[in-house]
Formats: structure tokens, sequence, C-alpha cells
């Protein structure tokens, strides 16, 4: 006995349709819209945006081809723009942004657009650590950047995969549950996989010297994954264009607010000091819509970034890549649950206009303060150490070289019976 219709899965998509039309839930939209004095078209905007999936054109070889070489070519400049970050051996960046484009692509286009992936980061990585110095060199540049293209490709398909198995999902912007799997998978199994591969062939070519190759994967496996966090939501909410993008007074006072903010936390020295766009992104988050709101969250991170790669912000001291990896990691406390904040309040509320608080809420803005107030914490007593660290050995080399300066004005002598003393002529005189 039949209790509803199959959800309809089509193969063609980079999402797969889910069309659950079961009496229980016709009813609990009807019911729910009724509530609010809902009409046919709220309930159409409830079914788009609940079930609404990446929908991708049927396309030609020819077609394919050109996708595959575009993508190609965006991989290759984000590359190139992100190695201006990098640290030498290998050229590993904390910052990568092609990791975030590729996972968009292939959920918008499909699997089929892998070629692209591996032409754009074999050129790339190939630009940056290739040597001619000898014909051996020449060939095992060649090899690593053929193994990190490789990984790359197969980190982006397994994401995909997992994040659209068992075969139905939703947008996963539009559900709590799904951004946790764009998260889980896309930023951090799959970009695990690209900086395991990565950093082993360039160990293995002798690019990267074994010692070293545990910092060069905490690099990777960061930039990757901060990359997936802040550009691959950013593109899916883009991917519509400014079709039903609503700004109004309140995205514009946001906008505004968090731009003022920005501008004047990312060069202070204080750490604390981040927490103050903490409300405003959680209201930005929760008022917002969709694309207006990530996009916010893209600009706060991109700002304190480039005002670190300028020398300004609260982690200074050791070394750029260091820092920007605490920073990154700082940065990933606030917008993960933020992004899984809205995911869950998009999903649940009927329409735009309803925004009553939920559970939901509260719970994530206790997670967040939480992980915050850990993350700031260690992150601090951190940076403390280090300045106290340096301050006392900047001091120990005054009081050296002092020491080195006083004794210039001495003079060795030595007496009758052998003993050694050291004589100032100035207070002789």
């Amino acid at each position: 006995m039949r209790l509803g219709h199959a959800p309809s899965i089509d193969r063609r998509a980079g999402f797969s349709k889910c069309e659950m039309a079961t009496p229980a839930l016709q009813s609990h939209n009807l019911l729910g819209l009724a509530g609010d004095g809902g009409s046919l078209k709220n309930m159409t905007s409830v079914k788009s945006r609940l079930h609404h999936p990446i929908e991708q054109p049927a396309s030609t070889g020819l077609r394919r081809l050109a996708e595959c070489l575009l993508l190609a070519l965006v991989y290759g400049g984000a590359a190139r723009l992100s190695q201006v970050f990098a640290i030498a051996p290998g050229n590993i960046s904390p910052v990568w942004l092609p990791s975030g484009i590729a996972l968009a692509a292939v959920l918008l286009r499909g699997y089929r657009l892998w070629p692209g992936i591996f032409l754009g980061a074999f050129a790339g990585n190939i630009w940056a650590f290739f040597s001619s110095a000898s014909a051996g060199l020449v060939v095992k540049c060649l090899l690593a950047a053929i193994a990190t293209g490789i990984g790359d490709s197969l980190g982006i398909v397994v994401a995909v995969w997992l994040i659209q198995w068992p075969g139905v999902t939703r947008h996963p912007l539009h559900g709590a549950s799904d951004m946790i799997r764009l998260i889980s998978y896309g930023g951090v199994l799959g970009t695990g996989i690209s900086a395991v591969c990565g950093v082993g062939s360039l160990g293995l070519a002798g690019i990267l010297p074994w010692s070293q190759t545990s910092e060069a994967l905490w690099t990777w496996w960061i930039g990757d994954s901060m990359g997936v966090l802040v550009l691959t939501p950013l593109l899916l909410a883009w991917h519509d264009g400014f079709r039903d993008c609503r700004f109004g007074r309140e995205e514009l006072a946001a906008i505004g607010c968090l731009a003022g903010l920005g501008l004047w936390l990312g060069p202070q020295d204080e750490l604390a000091l981040l927490f103050l766009a903490l409300p405003p992104l959680m209201w930005v988050v929760y008022r917002c819509d969709s694309r207006v709101a990530i996009s916010l969250l893209a600009a706060f991170a991109a700002i304190n970034v480039v005002v670190l790669g300028f020398g300004r912000g609260p982690f200074q001291g050791e070394s750029q890549n260091m820092n920007l990896i605490r920073l990154q990691l700082l940065l990933a406390t606030f917008i993960a649950p933020l992004l899984i904040l809205h995911a869950a309040l998009d999903g649940r509320k009927p329409t735009h206009g309803d925004k009553r608080p939920t559970r939901t809420v509260f719970v994530a803005i206790g997670l967040l303060l939480s992980a915050g107030i850990v993350a700031t914490g260690s992150l601090y007593y951190r940076n403390l150490a280090y300045k106290v660290r340096a301050v006392i050995e900047q001091e120990l080399v005054v009081i050296a070289q002092f020491k080195v300066d006083q004794l210039e004005h001495y003079r060795r002598m030595r007496l009758a019976d052998g003993q050694v003393f050291f004589h100032n002529p100035a207070f002789a005189a």
C-alpha cells in the first residue's frame, strides 16, 4: 500500500531532486502557512527553499570541454593569487581560494568537471615549484604536479559524493544538516585528502624536506579548508544571480556596520576586540537574506586576512605563515557555526517575514561563544607567552651588549704573583 510518492532523483543535476509529496508533509505546509496568513505563493516559496536542487542543463561534448577549460583557467588564476602568501620550499599557501571554487563548480555542474580541476591544479603547482636545474629535477617536478592534481581532483570528487550520498539531499544552504555535511566532507575530509597527496608528493620528489612536512600539511589543509568554508557557500548563494535578493534597510545597515567594524578592528592588536564583531554577525545571519549574510561573512574573513598580510592585526611576532594559520583557525570558529545557524533558520522559517527566535538560535549562540572563548583564550595566552619570551630575549641581548661595551674600556693587567685583574685608565687619571 503506497502512502505517498517516492522521491524522484535526477542524476543529471549536481544535486539530486527530492520531491516528497506525502500527505503529512502537504498538510504540515498548508497548516503552517495558513496560521501565518500564507498563500499558495508562500507554499511554493517554502517548497523551493527546502527542496530546491541546483539543476544542471544537458550539455554537449563541446560545452563540457569549454566548462573544463574555463574552470582550469579560473583555478590557475586563483592559485596564482593565493600564492602571494606562499612559503618556501614547495610554495604552500595558507590561503587557498581554488579549493572553494572547485567544490562549488562540481556541486553546480557535476563530476564531469574533474579534468578542469586536474589541469588547473597541475598548472598552478608546476608554476609554483618548477625548476629546470637538471633533467632529474624537471621529471620530479612534473610527477609531483601530476600527483598534486590527482589529489585535488580526488578530494573534490570524494567530498561531493559524500555530500550527495545517499542520493537525496537538499540545497546545502537551506538546512543545518546539509550545511554540516558540506563543512565536514568538503571542508575537512576532502581537503585532508588533497593535503596528504600534495605534501606526500612534494616529500617523495625531494622538493620538500621531510622535517617540514608537519607544518606543510597543516598549512595546506587549513588553507584549503578556509577556501571551502568561505568561497563555496558564497558561490552557491549567488548561483541564481540577483533574483529574489532583498536589499532593504536591514541589509544596508548590516553592510555599513560590518564594513566600519572590519576597517576598525582589522588593524587592532588586541585579539579580544575581534569578538566585537560577533553581535552584528549574528544579527546578519538571523535577519538578512542568504546572499547578503554569506557575502558579509566572506568579506569579514577577507578583511582580516588582507590586514594581516600588511603586517597588522592581533597575530604578530611569529612567521607570517603561522600567524595566518592561527587567524584562520579563529575565523573558522566564527564562520562555521554562523553558517550552520543561518542554514537552520533558513530551512525552518516559512517566509522571510517570520523572524521568531527558535531554540536553534540560542544553542548555536552558546556553542559559538564557547568555541570562541576557548580558541581566543588559548591563542591569547600563546601570543602573550611569545611576547614575554621576546622581551626577555631582547633584554638579555641588551645586557650582554652592555657588558661587552664596558669591557672595551678596561685593560687586562697581570701582577707579579700571577693574578689577573681589569683596570680602567680613566679612573686612574
